[in-house]
């Protein structure tokens, strides 16, 4: 037990409560000891056995409690934020948050993201190179046998296909057409909640939130963004492979022709007009959003006052997402 508990919300001291609970100095054994109780600075209602021991409150997968299998824990953890209507009822206010454990699952996520599709693109395009029979310049048909060669054009056409996916350029140019439309949605609901949590009154001097459990939910709300990237992992496996094989010419190596268009997250279609595809995860990011704040005022924080919390936080996060679409070239044109 610690030397002194605190309220799990806003970190007020209740040593004093506990100390009424056997005020003639008797024992422990003989002391009177609720099962639950209110916090007397923010009013959270508490039960005693999950304060004292958070770890009988927590699932063992969490990866902010558990001391063994991070690996799975970090898997288990993210793929469950993606539920938060189940999520935030389970991660109990009593589970002291611990960012820098979900900075450091999610540091690990992106390195092994970005690790596996650098192989799976350079396997890719040597395989292209030397077997696919529709390549123009085939290697295998010229008896090329220089690796160092097949290596650096290996190299140089996985740049660009990594820049025009990741950072929105066709060649060498930066082409703000390219950014998805589910981009104005995912920037605005990660960076307008937070951020209105900490001007809010409520947040900080009504319901007394600590900054450690604003983080929390600050940081799980990019799970999205780990599925939009195994998503996309899993497209360009498809379709590298389909490249060597070299099934319809070069249709599976086009994200504006082959099948994955209907899949990819970063697909665009000609013109200035978004694709459908990203029309799609832009109103299912948007949704998932819109119930993700809900969950974690009403179920994750435990907020009597949940209701006008929540449209202090969506109201201007929808806004941004408007600014932002608008920004974007041809956002706005979603017609079909």
């Amino acid at each position: 037990m610690p030397t002194a508990p605190e309220c799990p919300r806003c970190g007020y001291d209740l040593a004093g409560q506990i100390a009424a609970w056997h005020p003639n100095g008797d024992s422990l054994d003989g002391a009177n000891c609720p099962t639950q109780s209110t916090c007397s600075e923010c009013g959270l209602t508490f039960e005693w056995r999950a304060l004292l021991n958070p770890t009988i409150s927590g699932p063992t997968w969490f990866l902010e409690t558990t001391r063994h299998k991070y690996l799975r824990a970090t898997r288990v953890t993210w793929l469950q934020a993606l539920r938060p209507w189940t999520f935030w009822r389970t991660i109990s206010l009593e589970l002291r948050p611990r960012p820098r454990r979900i900075l450091l699952s999610l540091a690990l996520l992106l390195a092994t993201f970005f690790l596996l599709h650098a192989v799976i693109g350079f396997s890719g395009r040597v395989g292209i190179m030397t077997l696919s029979p529709n390549y123009p310049t085939r290697w295998a048909s010229a008896r090329t046998t220089d690796l160092t060669i097949i290596a650096k054009s290996a190299v140089s056409q996985f740049a660009r296909d990594w820049n025009s996916t990741f950072l929105f350029r066709n060649d060498t140019d930066f082409q703000p057409r390219y950014l998805p439309v589910w981009f104005g949605p995912m920037v605005a609901f990660t960076c307008m909640p937070p951020f209105m949590l900490l001007c809010l009154p409520w947040t900080l001097a009504r319901s007394k939130v600590r900054l450690s459990h604003i983080a929390r939910a600050s940081l799980y709300v990019i799970s999205p963004l780990v599925a939009l990237l195994v998503i996309v992992l899993v497209c360009d496996l498809v379709r590298y492979i389909a490249g060597s094989a070299g099934w319809h010419r070069a249709d599976y190596f086009d994200y504006l022709t082959s099948p994955l268009r209907w899949l990819h997250p970063f697909n665009r279609s000609n013109g200035y007009r978004a694709s459908n595809t990203a029309v799609f995860y832009a109103i299912t990011l948007f949704l998932w959003y819109l119930i993700y704040w809900y969950q974690v005022l009403r179920h994750g924080w435990r907020m009597a006052d949940y209701r006008p919390v929540y449209f202090a936080l969506i109201i201007p996060a929808i806004l941004l997402t408007l600014l932002i679409l608008v920004l974007i070239p041809g956002a706005m044109l979603m017609t079909v």
